[in-house]
């Protein structure tokens, strides 16, 4: 069966095939010349085209997926590094509590210590002195001195002054409990009294705060630094000569308030 020359320009103008078949030299026979086409001919083109389509839709299927797919490891890449910066926000943000709440235990924890030195005010005489500088109380206090004080520092019957060991029940915050062991110049280590040794005492602290047993502290006190270090009290002449004049005119001042409301005579 033979299709019209019209019919078969329209396919070939849509299909290449058919285009190239028309201007080839051994289609110019008698039947082609007189416009037509076999009819296999326009068939095959437009399974092509169908064919062409198909890989056509395909491809384009294809590339869809393809970006779909790279939209999806963006997004996942994303999510996974904000998770990444939220766990260690959390993280940092349980640290920080960790640390403040430890802060918070330790400031209302006792703080109980010991020392041996020159008195406050006057400085002539070595004090032992325990005190408790913290904000709760304090209990089963235990202080120990090694090695014990020598016993050449002990007075008759004043013994108990010199122990090595001491406990308390409690110590309140802010209590201060000290002990006159003598003057400098019988308790600092010299080559002319040689049993007061090297000076040297270490001070060993337990007790208990409100939430159990705290570390125990321990230290050594050196009593030789004191041999280089200048007595000093708090008070001085001037600051003597200043309390003097403000107490005279606070009195003064008092006399007169005083005088003023006398009556007349």
């Amino acid at each position: 069966m033979l299709l019209k020359y019209h019919h078969t320009a329209t396919a070939a103008a849509s299909c290449p095939l058919d285009a190239a078949l028309l201007h080839q030299p051994h289609l110019h026979d008698p039947c082609i010349a007189s416009g037509a086409l076999p009819v296999h001919v326009s068939l095959s083109c437009l399974h092509l085209l169908s064919s062409w389509r198909d890989i056509e839709d395909k491809l384009i299927d294809n590339v869809s997926m393809d970006a779909s797919a790279t939209v999806a490891a963006i997004a996942a890449a994303i999510a996974l590094a904000a998770l990444y910066f939220t766990r260690r926000q959390v993280k940092t943000a349980e640290e920080q509590t960790s640390i403040q709440r430890m802060m918070h235990e330790e400031a209302a924890q006792p703080y109980v210590w010991a020392d041996i030195r020159p008195h406050a005010q006057h400085a002539d005489f070595m004090m032992l002195i325990v005190k408790n500088d913290g904000p709760t109380v304090a209990s089963n206090v235990s202080v120990t001195i090694d090695p014990p004080f020598p016993q050449q520092w002990a007075r008759e019957g004043e013994e108990d002054r010199f122990t090595s060991r001491r406990r308390f029940a409690a110590l309140p915050p802010g209590r201060v409990m000290q002990w006159n062991l003598g003057i400098p110049q019988q308790l600092l280590p010299s080559p002319e009294i040689p049993a007061n040794g090297d000076g040297q005492f270490r001070i060993t602290i337990c007790f208990d705060g409100p939430k159990g047993p705290a570390d125990t502290l321990s230290y050594i006190v050196d009593l030789s630094e004191y041999r280089r270090a200048a007595k000093t009290t708090p008070g001085t002449p001037m600051t003597i000569a200043k309390s003097i004049k403000d107490s005279s005119e606070a009195l003064t001042k008092a006399i007169d308030r005083v005088s003023k409301q006398l009556p007349q005579s």
